[in-house]
């Protein structure tokens, strides 16, 4: 219960640490960022084109007014001539009826109100002008706008002169230049101003929000077809820092990501050249090592000039065949060899002969030995041979055979006075105690015994310690 409790706080944890890795990658964070440059950008542009054309509607709506109070002007000039204030009602009455006209006030030279018509079921408050031709500053063909209030709805005004074209009012000097009759205060409605605006900013709204819906996924295509071979470019680099050597990345491009991923081909390439040197020189040097160690073995457990083994080595051997026989009850024999009169031969015919006679019968010595036998140069002109599986009978005829073979190679080699062996043999039959060291020096008093015995001979121990000619 406690294992799997750990197991599913471990991947709880995985899960975790995945999930802030997305959150706070590249990916993420680059869609983030697109998103917002666009988002910030879409904002400003409709802002913008908010603006303009709003400002390019007011501007519209403001010349449509003047247009429509520059008309009116025209036809109430002759009305307002004979003041005829019937025909000038009747004239606002039927301007008031067009769109977007919802006001129509006429005003006399001096500012007095003379007619005022409002559309049928609007209400605008009275606009007076009398005391802005006092001050002298009445705007003339200039639209105003007025908010919406409690009462009455949002609209804009332009105050308009009606001039007398014929030249006939003002006096002296009206001929030179058209005398003033009054003035025309011309409201109109600014609803589909704002009813436009509205749909334009509802609009520019609409064409965020799919800008939004079609951003976040775009820029996630688009981050993410760039964020992907830098992922595959890791994943290689990881598999490579694991020990895959020939992981390249498979990343194409001609950007800087390309170049990248080329590089890192391109040293991947050097590092598993340089690997495959030197695990090529490892190799050799182990090779190498391994001769060494063979030589050093060799050199460590041989006689330099016969080849068999040395003393060192043999005395190894026979404790662990001796040990071996006495284990599992197998016999065990050991024959000592001796070169008679071997001083006299190096004092006579040199060390180099007395050298090319041991040589010859170490190789009898080997031709004469089975696998499993053991031969050593016990010292000086003396070898040992340990015989496994071997009793003395079957070691006497391994000893004969030597003294025939080691004759035989000194009447081809044409020696002068060959050279007779002595050796001593014995088995692990009836020795007393039974350990490794008295086996071998049975063997050697067998030997001392052929010598005394006249030489080129064979001795063996019996069962019992006395000793016999084989």
């Amino acid at each position: 219960m406690a294992e799997q409790v750990e197991t599913r706080q471990s991947d709880g944890g995985a899960a975790i640490s995945r999930s802030r890795q997305v959150i706070l990658g590249l990916q993420c964070r680059a869609t983030v960022f697109v998103v917002a440059v666009a988002l910030t950008v879409s904002l400003g542009a409709s802002l913008f084109l908010f603006s303009a054309s709003t400002n390019l509607f007011e501007s519209q709506h403001a010349e449509e007014t003047l247009r429509l109070a520059e008309t009116a002007a025209l036809a109430a000039a002759p009305l307002m001539l004979k003041d005829d204030r019937a025909n000038l009602k009747e004239l606002a009455r039927e301007l008031t009826t067009r769109d977007p006209v919802l006001c129509v006030r006429f005003f006399g030279r001096d500012g007095e109100a003379l007619v005022t018509h409002n559309r049928a079921g609007q209400w605008l408050p009275d606009v007076s002008i009398a005391w802005q031709l006092g001050a002298g500053d009445l705007p003339m063909g200039v639209s105003q706008y007025y908010p919406a209030q409690r009462d009455h709805p949002a609209f804009t005004g332009v105050v308009y002169p009606v001039r007398d074209l014929a030249g006939v009012v003002g006096g002296a000097g009206a001929a030179e230049r058209p005398g003033v009759l009054g003035y025309l205060h011309l409201s109109t409605s600014v609803e589909s101003w704002h009813l436009w605006s509205a749909q334009t900013l509802n609009f520019l709204v609409g064409v965020g929000i799919i800008v939004l819906l079609l951003g976040i996924p775009l820029s996630f295509l688009v981050v993410r077809r760039m964020v992907r071979p830098i992922n595959e470019l890791c994943e290689a680099m990881s598999a490579f820092s694991s020990g895959y050597l020939d992981v390249r990345s498979r990343v194409e491009r001609r950007d800087e990501i390309g170049k990248l991923a080329g590089t890192f081909n391109l040293m991947a390439d050097q590092h598993q050249r340089a690997h495959e040197s030197l695990m090529k020189l490892n190799n050799e040097l182990e090779k190498r090592v391994a001769r060494r160690t063979r030589l050093l073995r060799h050199l460590a457990t041989r006689d330099s000039l016969t080849g068999l083994y040395n003393r060192r080595y043999f005395d190894e051997m026979l404790k662990r065949r001796f040990a071996e026989a006495e284990r599992y009850g197998h016999m065990l024999a050991c024959v000592m060899i001796d070169v008679d009169d071997f001083k006299t031969v190096n004092d006579r015919f040199g060390h180099a002969e007395g050298d090319r006679r041991l040589t010859m019968l170490a190789g009898a010595l080997r031709r004469q030995m089975r696998v499993s036998d053991v031969g050593a140069r016990f010292g000086g002109d003396e070898f040992v041979i340990l015989l496994p599986h071997t009793d003395r009978e079957q070691a006497r005829t391994l000893a004969r055979r030597v003294i025939e073979e080691f004759a035989e190679l000194q009447a081809k080699a044409d020696v002068v006075e060959p050279t007779t062996l002595s050796l001593g043999l014995t088995d692990t039959v009836g020795l007393a105690p039974r350990e490794a060291p008295r086996l071998l020096h049975a063997a050697d008093q067998a030997l001392y015994a052929a010598k005394r015995g006249g030489k080129n001979c064979v001795w063996a121990t019996p069962g019992a310690p006395s000793l016999q000619q084989a």
